[in-house]
């Protein structure tokens, strides 16, 4: 028996596509039409304080038997619109002074090849921008209010004869880095090294290095065993811890406020017994999601709830989320692994018309998931997170793998839901046609940025439609956009494809604006499916399909 149902759909396709079943991504992202050139390479980007600049660095490293060669590596500096998120190219800094491509028009700065990873400092006057190729991390000065960058210091493993750089230990491979809340520490980790390294630095550049490794690298740094395998960093928001994702787990290294100086803290490995962690596990650094040469990826998979109450990280083939106390001790509070694709379907979820089939269809896929995943939470089209990100108001955690961009709601104590996800080619995603495979993730207020090869892929909020009753709805944008609703009947089951079509209603709203729509829906026997489709802004996304009885 047909029964009609109201969906809710948050469809920025035209209907000839919109075909795919649930959960799709009911949290109403899609992608910008077409995508913003980046720095060739990319492979790391930050966003200023004030959301007003997007950094993105990428580069080549032309690793041989012998060693890294020179390579090519640069900065690219967009301005951003807070409203509609676009990006505007307005500076680039390079090591060749050239853009990549046989443009000369970048600024020229020493020991940039191979940049792979970039931070702003809390204060946004100071950016620094690690590069594998020369084996270095090199700061600049911002200026607040143009935005403008200039080189002030760098620091390098091995300084070439000549070379204006300041030596320091186990630079060659930094992947990831971070500065503490005052601006005057800069971490960073170089998994090849097992290495952890801590600058200190004032306005005329770097005054202190302080170094940690697995091995204590022939004396050059405090031994600290639990490092082997580190791979991914970040910095508590009161600075009094630098968390940091090792073979060992989840580890913490203590931070004194006042001279920025580090000693070990704790460590917690939720998939070992008691949650402890090795002494000294083996490092190997295929396992931890870095590639040998570039290790431009991996560094990112560590993320802090805004609030400091929660951290999560990729780990053990899944994403694991911790709650976090005061003093900064950690707690495992749940772990979310990829769920299963039923072997008869490989497109994702099923559509169940017929009512007395929902409950047995929830409580045995439920079962199904439940037995296979253990004790975590499945999430369709998720994989071991490559990057995270979590939107400024900690509402949404964004995690992507190699092939998709998950999207998790948080709740007010930490847990995770799944909201959808975006892919490229995946039955169970929304589309997201230009993304490609980000090597790292950045969150703004409304807006989210995946980077990776030579593109920037920018995610934003659809519009949400809502039934109002009496043939109306509610249509609401979390950014500015424009474009038509109707109501669309479906008949036996979604993948059928439309059989009626209602009229449609213009709507045009600014940011966080609503308005109510007429949407009469059409007089046949069917599923009846809200379709939201935008102009100007056009997304390519699927969206939820919610029944409502």
């Amino acid at each position: 028996m047909l029964r009609r149902t109201l969906v809710l759909a948050f469809l920025t396709i035209p209907a000839a596509a919109a075909n795919a079943t649930a959960p799709m991504n009911p949290g109403g992202w899609g992608q910008l039409a077409g995508a913003t050139p980046a720095m060739v390479g990319a492979a790391g980007a930050a966003l200023t304080p004030d959301g007003g600049q997007l950094l993105v660095a990428g580069g080549t490293d032309a690793f041989t038997f012998y060693g890294h060669g020179e390579g090519f590596g640069g900065l690219s500096v967009f301005n951003r619109d807070a409203a509609t998120g676009a990006l505007t190219q307005v500076q680039c800094v390079s090591s060749d002074g050239s853009d990549g491509a046989g443009n000369e028009a970048c600024d020229p700065a020493i020991a940039f090849n191979g940049a792979n990873a970039v931070a702003v400092s809390p204060d946004g006057v100071a950016v620094a921008v690690a590069s594998t190729g020369a084996g270095s991390i090199t700061v600049l000065s911002r200026d607040a209010a143009t935005g403008q960058l200039a080189e002030v210091a760098c620091v390098q493993q091995s300084v070439p004869l000549n070379g204006r750089c300041r030596q320091g230990p186990t630079l060659d491979g930094v992947s990831a880095l971070a500065f503490s809340p005052d601006g005057r520490d800069l971490l960073a980790i170089t998994p090849p090294h097992n290495a952890l390294v801590a600058l200190h630095r004032d306005d005329d550049g770097v005054t202190r290095i302080q170094c940690f490794s697995a091995t204590g690298t022939s004396g050059s740094c405090t031994r600290v065993p639990r490092l082997n395998g580190v791979d991914a960093l970040a910095v508590s928001g009161d600075g009094n811890q630098v968390y940091l994702r090792t073979g060992a787990g989840v580890m913490w290294m203590a931070r004194d406020l006042a001279s920025g100086a580090l000693i070990a803290g704790g460590c917690v490995n939720p998939a070992r017994e008691g949650g402890a962690c090795q002494a000294a596990p083996p490092a190997d650094p295929y396992t931890y999601g870095f590639t040998y040469g570039t290790y431009a990826s991996g560094g990112h998979a560590i993320v802090l709830s805004p609030d400091g109450t929660a951290l999560y990280s990729g780990l053990n083939d899944g994403l694991s989320a911790f709650s976090r106390d005061e003093d900064g001790t950690l707690h495992t509070a749940g772990c979310y692994v990829a769920a299963p694709i039923a072997s008869d379907d490989t497109s994702g979820d099923e559509t169940i018309d017929e009512e007395e089939d929902d409950d047995a269809f929830d409580e045995d896929t439920a079962d199904a998931r439940a037995a296979q995943a253990g004790a975590c939470t499945p999430i369709d089209a998720f994989e071991a997170p490559r990057a995270l990100a979590i939107s400024p108001d900690g509402s949404t955690l964004f995690t992507t793998n190699y092939s998709a961009i998950s999207i998790l709601h948080r709740d007010a104590s930490g847990a995770l839901s799944d909201a959808g996800c975006l892919a490229e080619e995946d039955g169970r995603c929304g589309a997201a046609p230009v993304l490609g495979a980000p090597a790292d993730l950045v969150a703004a207020a409304g807006q989210v940025y995946g980077v990776g090869g030579s593109t920037i892929a920018t995610l934003a909020p659809a519009p949400a439609l809502a039934p109002a009753g009496d043939g109306a709805a509610t249509v609401s944008c979390a950014v500015a956009c424009s474009g038509t609703a109707r109501a669309v009947t479906y008949g036996a089951g979604l993948r059928a494809g439309a059989v009626a079509r209602g009229a449609a209603g213009s709507f045009s709203l600014r940011a966080g604006g609503r308005a109510r729509l007429v949407l009469r829906a059409p007089h046949r026997h069917g599923r009846i499916v809200l379709v939201a489709k935008p102009r100007a802004r056009r997304l390519a996304t699927s969206g939820a399909v919610k029944p409502i009885r």
